[in-house]
């Protein structure tokens, strides 16, 4: 199986109970990533929308969004933790409008793909058992999903230093 087949499948399967990416050091030329919100996952304020795609924009958006994802980890609460998969779906589109005509049709298609999965991964309590099938596995088996996810992972691994595909796992 694909590193990031298997990457998708452990982030779907985990997203109750896990997060999502590695980070790296940041470059110098990427934008400061917000930090995670003091709140906790229950009061995350996204950050605000780019003006213009950008390599720097889409980075600190997908960094935020990933981070907050990766909140799952420390949540105990199954309202709570739902709550961080609808901020995950609802953010996804500023995120994908922030990317730079380098990467925005794969950012359009993995993280769109990936924000139908979480969506009805949340709709069924975070049972994947209970997901639509359909929904669950257009990202694991479609080619299309499977090459950009694999675009959108690379493209955050080199320019954001966040490594996607790593499922949450250490960075080598």
């Amino acid at each position: 199986m694909a590193p990031l087949l298997v990457g998708a499948t452990a982030a779907i399967v985990a997203l109750s109970a896990g997060g999502c990416g590695t980070p790296r050091a940041a470059p110098a030329h990427a934008a400061p990533v917000p930090a995670p919100n003091p709140g906790g996952p229950a009061s995350w304020v996204p950050p605000p929308a780019a003006a213009a795609p950008s390599t720097a924009a889409f980075c600190a958006l997908l960094v935020a969004d990933y981070k907050h994802l990766a909140t799952n980890v420390d949540t105990t609460s199954l309202p709570a933790r739902e709550r961080i998969l609808e901020d995950y779906v609802a953010f996804t589109p500023t995120v994908v409008a922030a990317a730079p005509p380098a990467i925005s049709a794969a950012a359009s298609t993995y993280l769109g793909g990936m924000a139908r999965a979480v969506g009805a991964l949340a709709a069924a309590g975070l049972d994947v058992r209970k997901a639509p099938k359909s929904d669950i596995g257009a990202v694991l088996f479609d080619p299309s999903m499977q090459a950009a996810g694999r675009d959108v992972a690379a493209f955050s691994d080199r320019y954001c230093r966040y490594d996607l595909a790593a499922g949450g796992a250490p960075s080598p």
